[in-house]
């Protein structure tokens, strides 16, 4: 997971590719050790290069529904949903996408995801700020295959598909996505193939088609130490609690403005204020506290 030392491993000079398996953690060990297993029994070893981590939950449209009537909310079915997402992210919108099977792992790619405009630098702010998370802290983008060496620098493995891998931004287009550069004008991509999310990959055509940009800001749809939301009802408790904009849950289509009363939406805007600021507090105090005690151990 860490972006950085895998992309030092492979500018080592030391090997000509890399690929890392996107679940390097103790919930990939499963997949190792079913691999195990495989050899040991077929004395084979003809694996092929995992294309996607899509094997999670998937939620109904019917489903959807449902839960929304229950909750009494103000809805939209829409036949291509992807249209009006991007075309929200381009008026700086921010959106949550659920969509498809779940990711495994660590990372949104794109069904379970946070998407915004990364033409505007305060879109990254207002990104971070949802999340109550540091606003030094990097955010992803995903991007369209065909335009991956137009905007990334370097040698590009397949593992980028993971945004498990750091690249630079081309110098000619660090100006044009402001909000996806990280304080050394780094970002982490997910390279997007239609072969493999075409959902996904609709959504940032159709923002590349009104913007000129084939790529979107995207971060996991989860509160500040909260797993990636699983279902429907999860990500409509976010969407209730958060600064998002709009929900889209398969072909259904949720705008604040719509759906809330206005003075509902400011209690929740000023609530994320307070969180973000109180855990702003706790991790300055807690770094406080971890700096004295290792100074007062040297010393």
């Amino acid at each position: 997971m860490n972006c950085v030392m895998n992309s030092k491993i492979l500018e080592s000079g030391l090997i000509q590719d890399i690929f890392i398996q996107p679940l390097a953690g103790d919930n990939g060990s499963m997949i190792g050790s079913a691999m195990l297993k495989y050899v040991e029994k077929t004395g084979r070893n003809d694996f092929e290069e995992m294309r996607h981590l899509y094997y999670g939950t998937k939620y109904s449209n019917s489903y959807i529904e449902k839960m929304l009537k229950s909750k009494g909310l103000r809805f939209e079915y829409l036949k291509e949903p992807y249209k009006q997402a991007a075309k929200l992210i381009a008026e700086d919108k921010v959106i949550g996408w659920f969509n498809g099977k779940m990711e495994a792992g660590a990372r949104a790619l794109g069904n379970r995801s946070i998407l915004s405009n990364p033409t505007k630098k305060k879109n990254k702010e207002r990104m971070n700020t949802i999340k109550y998370r540091e606003q030094w802290r990097p955010l992803a983008v995903s991007i369209l295959d065909e335009y991956k060496h137009k905007y990334l620098q370097g040698y590009i493995p397949n593992c980028a598909d993971f945004m498990i891998i750091a690249r630079y931004i081309q110098n000619n287009m660090q100006d044009k996505i402001p909000a996806a550069l990280h304080v050394d004008n780094s970002t982490r991509p997910q390279v997007v193939k239609k072969d493999v999310n075409e959902s996904y990959y609709n959504l940032i055509k159709e923002f590349y088609k009104i913007t000129g940009i084939p790529l979107v800001m995207n971060t996991s749809m989860n509160g500040r130490g909260e797993p990636i939301v699983e279902n429907p009802e999860q990500a409509l408790n976010l969407f209730n609690n958060t600064e998002l904009d709009a929900l889209f849950l398969e072909n259904y289509f949720i705008l604040k403005t719509n759906s809330y009363e206005v003075n509902k939406r400011c209690s929740i805007m000023e609530r994320s204020k307070e969180n973000y600021s109180r855990w702003n507090t706790i991790t300055i105090k807690t770094f406080r506290d971890v700096f004295a005690r290792t100074l007062a151990f040297l010393f």
